[in-house]
């Protein structure tokens, strides 16, 4: 039962997306990735608003599928934001689940925030006989046009753990994987997975994935992989495989990292995919570095415009995310901060910070936490709160110490002056 909190994000009134209909054509499935449900449906932990957007996103899946009746509903992973949760997460994702029709399977893979065992969307909404929730992982569909579509959950490091779950789940054919990965074309070196590694089926035409954070479509090709052991591959340069990557994205603002469109996947006989987007709460992003920069956003979007009235509840109040020269976030704050959730950037490029009562320059590497420029601002102003950051840095030896002590201090000078920690991200 959801929290009577969550009413106004789930009426029959709100605004829903247009359906993509092909008239005598099923769907296979409508893919749902990456929602991140947190206690009390927050889009960041320590806040408890802005909140619901996951609850609105979750209505608009259920009209979704409830409008075209796919064969499956596939769950990317990350649906949780964490494999530990209270009951109110769990009763959010439950709820979900009860808006959809009994007789269309419900098919789910893990990610990396909510990989668990047993998995959590197992024990959701099911009974002893009938799971509501099943899962994907190894696991091999095969669709009423003959698609054989195999599910894997995120598969934690070492790097060559995943190939050798290819290896162990391998098929002549297979036409679709759905998955959840972090992949190395995307997120660098650090990544768990390779595109290079799902070579080894020739079969393969289309990737289903979640843990990218914006919806995003391209095609890579790549030699076959002859597998001859888990630490061995023999690519085959006579043969090539070419299949396409869909990133689904986040059905709604899960971090400041989420990137619109927002919405859902809709996987069709042919194997081509639609994007369903979403309605969902604004959200700003400026940098500003002279007056002109806030002169020019405050033109664009005059405080007394910013709300979206056609939204319901807390979801008619955007974000608001800046950067740039302190003085001026501050000025921004004293116009926006009544009409918008507005957060400040952490980061910033090279630079050092002097004590201006003292002379005495203090230096902090590249990169360091935005809220340093801030604090300097502040003490600048007032310099007895120079004396107390000075008094931190002086009594610790170790880095890692000084960093926990030194955000204490900031935290107590940012209070002082009216600025709490959750409105600087």
């Amino acid at each position: 039962m959801a929290s009577p909190d969550y009413a106004t994000f789930m009426h029959d009134d709100l605004p829903m997306p247009e359906i993509p209909r092909r008239p005598g054509i099923r769907p296979i499935a409508v893919a749902i990735s990456d929602c991140h449900v947190r206690p009390g449906a927050r889009i960041w932990k320590h806040a408890p608003k802005p909140f619901g957007d996951v609850i609105y996103a979750f209505r608009q899946c259920a009209h979704v599928v409830n409008a075209l009746s796919p064969e499956f509903v596939f769950l990317l992973g990350d649906i949780l934001h964490a494999n530990i949760n209270p009951a109110d997460v769990l009763g959010i994702v439950a709820d979900f689940i009860s808006q959809l029709p009994q007789t269309i399977p419900v098919y789910y893979v893990q990610g990396q925030h909510d990989l668990s065992s047993p998995p959590w969307l197992s024990l959701l909404g099911s009974s002893d006989k009938t799971p509501r929730c099943r899962p994907l992982d190894s696991h091999v569909l095969r669709s009423e046009a003959g698609v054989s579509v195999l599910g894997l959950d995120f598969v934690r490091t070492p790097y060559n753990a995943f190939y050798a779950n290819l290896e162990a789940n391998h098929l002549k054919e297979v036409d679709v994987v759905v998955t959840h990965q972090a992949w190395r074309e995307v997120v660098g070196p650090g990544g768990n997975a390779s595109f290079q590694d799902l070579g080894i089926f020739s079969g393969l035409k289309l990737v289903l994935s979640g843990d990218l954070h914006m919806f995003a479509s391209f095609t890579h090709s790549t030699q076959v992989n002859h597998y001859l052991s888990t630490d061995e591959r023999l690519e085959d340069p006579s043969q090539q495989v070419s299949f396409r990557i869909v990133f689904s994205g986040t059905p709604c603002i899960t971090d400041l990292n989420s990137q619109p469109p927002y919405g859902v996947l809709i996987l069709w006989p042919d194997l081509s995919v639609t994007h369903v987007p979403f309605f969902s709460r604004s959200i700003y992003k400026v940098h500003l570095e002279t007056p002109e920069d806030l002169e020019r956003f405050r033109s664009e979007h005059p405080p007394e415009t910013l709300a979206d009235t056609h939204l319901p509840g807390d979801l008619q109040r955007p974000i608001l995310y800046v950067s740039g020269v302190p003085e001026l976030l501050l000025l921004a704050k004293e116009l926006y901060e009544d009409v918008s959730y507005f957060r400040m950037a952490l980061k910033s490029a090279t630079f050092s910070i002097s004590i201006a009562s003292e002379s005495k320059e203090i230096i902090h590497k590249e990169g360091y936490d935005f809220r340093v420029q801030l604090l300097n601002h502040l003490i600048s102003k007032n310099p007895k709160y120079a004396a107390v950051y000075r008094e931190f840095l002086h009594v610790l030896e170790k880095p890692e110490d000084r960093d926990i002590y030194f955000r204490k201090a900031i935290s107590a000078v940012l209070d002082a002056e009216g600025l709490h920690e959750d409105s600087i991200l």
